[in-house]
């Protein structure tokens, strides 16, 4: 059984010296990116022996912290794949989303929706979510 730390953290430079520290253990320990912000949180609650729920105001502020530092690297890609595909004679990349269980796919303009990736409904007597290809269309790659 490995002893615990004391929580000793008064300040804001020694809340960022632990998890400098946390996050350069990760590092060498090659843990990836996405993972660090959950398992960083992990970490400091087991080293000082909090036991913190996600909910504790602390566990957000861990979070926050490895938010501000990894942004965007630290959010997971679902997408099973992509293809570039042409579109009146310009290429975009269009991915491919993950889903489970028996979907419809549609390409039509009418179902555009604001949020990529989203399923919906083509109407209530419609039992199957659908997922419409224009939605994952991402971004130009030509000019």
């Amino acid at each position: 059984m490995s002893m615990k730390e004391k929580y000793n953290i008064k300040i804001e430079e020694d809340f960022n010296q632990v998890l400098n520290t946390i996050d350069e253990e990760m590092r060498t320990a090659n843990v990836p990116i996405p993972a660090r912000q959950i398992k960083g949180w992990l970490k400091f609650s087991s080293r000082f022996g909090l036991g913190l729920k996600m909910s504790d105001p602390l566990s957000q502020k861990v979070m926050d912290w490895f938010g501000r530092r990894y942004g965007d690297k630290i959010k997971v890609d679902f997408a099973e794949g992509e293809i570039a595909v042409s579109i009146r004679g310009d290429l975009y990349k269009m991915y491919f989303p993950f889903y489970a269980g028996t979907i419809q796919i549609i390409c039509d303009p009418r179902f555009w929706m604001s949020e990529p990736g989203m399923q919906i409904a083509k109407d209530e007597n419609d039992p199957l979510p659908a997922i419409n290809v224009l939605n994952c269309i991402d971004s130009t790659l030509s000019n």
